[in-house]
C-alpha cells in the first residue's frame, strides 16, 4: 500500500526538466551530444544493449531506471525501459540556418500549433522531408519530452528555429529568395498541379483556426489538398507531410 500511496501523489510535473524517454529520443540526444544522464532498465533487448554500449563509448555512465525517484511517474508511458536528462533544448537561429540551405530548400513555419502530439508529428515529417522548422515566440507547444517522443527523436536530427516573430521571419525569407505558401483547408491552388519554387516556405496553422489572416496576406500563394466529397479536411500532421513530400517529389523529378 505504501508504494501505491507514493505513486498516487506523483505527477508528470515531477519529472526532471529537459527530459526524454524512449529509445530513439535518448539515442538521438546522445548522438547530438545533448544527453547528460541516461537511465536504463535491465533487459535482454538488443536495442537497449546498443544504447548502453554507445553511452559507454561516449563516456556517459548508465544509471538504473528503477532507482530514479521519478520512475513511478513513467507508468503508462511508452518509455521502452529508457529515460534521460538532456541539456536545455535551445534550437537554432534563423540567421545560422539560412546560409547552410541549398538552392532547393523547404522551410516550415508553424503558426500556433499548441498540441505537443501534433508538433512532434509535424517535426518528424519535416525531418524525413529534409525541411527546416520555424517556431514562433508565442502560441506554440514547447519542445518537451512528448514532442521528442512523438517525433522519434527527430528534434535532434533537423534544424528547428525557436522564438521567431513569424511575420518578420517571412520578410527575411523573401529576401533570401523564398516564396511563401500558406496551406489552406478550404481554398487555394491545388497542390497536385502547383509548380513549387526552388525555395519554398510553407506556413501551417493549428487545425481549429488555420493560419492567421496577417500571415495569409503576406503569402505569395495559397495551396489546398483536393479531397473526396464528404471529407472535410486532413489532420495537421498528414497535410503537412503531403505538402513537404510533394515539394520533394517535384524537385526530385527535375534533378
Amino acid at each position: 500500500m505504501g508504494g501505491k500511496l507514493r505513486r498516487d501523489k506523483l505527477h508528470t510535473s515531477q519529472l526532471p526538466d529537459h527530459f526524454v524517454y524512449g529509445i530513439n529520443p535518448a539515442f538521438e540526444a546522445l548522438q547530438a551530444g545533448a544527453l547528460r544522464r541516461l537511465f536504463l532498465l535491465e533487459s535482454t533487448s538488443k536495442r537497449l544493449a546498443q544504447l548502453r554500449k554507445a553511452a559507454c563509448e561516449a563516456g556517459l555512465p548508465v544509471e538504473p531506471l528503477e532507482d530514479a525517484p521519478w520512475f513511478p511517474v513513467l507508468e503508462g508511458f511508452s518509455h521502452q525501459g529508457v529515460a534521460g536528462i538532456t541539456e536545455p533544448y535551445t534550437g537554432a537561429l534563423l540567421g545560422e540556418v539560412l546560409p547552410k540551405l541549398g538552392n532547393v530548400a523547404s522551410i516550415l513555419l508553424l503558426d500556433g500549433v499548441n498540441d505537443p502530439q501534433n508538433l512532434g508529428a509535424v517535426i518528424r515529417s519535416a525531418a524525413a522531408a529534409g525541411a527546416t522548422v520555424v517556431l514562433p515566440k508565442h502560441g506554440t507547444a514547447p519542445v518537451n519530452c512528448t514532442v521528442h517522443k512523438v517525433s522519434a527523436g527527430a528534434t535532434y536530427r533537423t534544424s528547428i528555429v525557436i522564438g521567431e516573430n513569424l511575420s518578420q521571419a517571412v520578410d527575411r525569407l523573401k529576401k533570401h529568395e523564398f516564396w511563401v505558401v500558406t496551406l489552406d483547408a478550404h481554398e487555394g491552388e491545388s497542390i497536385f498541379s502547383f509548380d513549387f519554387p526552388r525555395r519554398t516556405a510553407f506556413i501551417v496553422g493549428r487545425e481549429e483556426r488555420g493560419v492567421r489572416r496577417m500571415l495569409k496576406e503576406k503569402s505569395d500563394f495559397r495551396l489546398t489538398i483536393p479531397m473526396q466529397e464528404g471529407v472535410e479536411s486532413l489532420n495537421l500532421g498528414v497535410s503537412t507531410a503531403l505538402a513537404l513530400f510533394f515539394f520533394r517529389a517535384h524537385w526530385a523529378r527535375r534533378s
